[in-house]
């Protein structure tokens, strides 16, 4: 495999792991647009995943609580 067939692959594997990650974050924030912004401090003050907590945070952002 020369260098150029490797820094393809590479970037193909960049590139899907992001899709993946973007689609994690929508199924999150649709699943927490519905909890109590109560709910959503304590997931952000839990802070165990950071993705739940990057959700739950821009939620509560965009309502004006944080």
């Amino acid at each position: 495999m020369g260098f150029w067939e490797g820094l393809g692959g590479f970037a193909k594997d960049v590139g899907k792991s992001f899709m993946d990650n973007a689609a994690q974050m929508q199924a999150l924030k649709a699943e927490f647009e519905d909890k109590s912004s109560s709910e959503l401090k304590d997931i952000v003050r839990r802070n165990r995943d950071s993705r739940e907590t990057m959700v739950a945070a821009k939620i509560l952002r965009d309502r004006g609580e944080m």
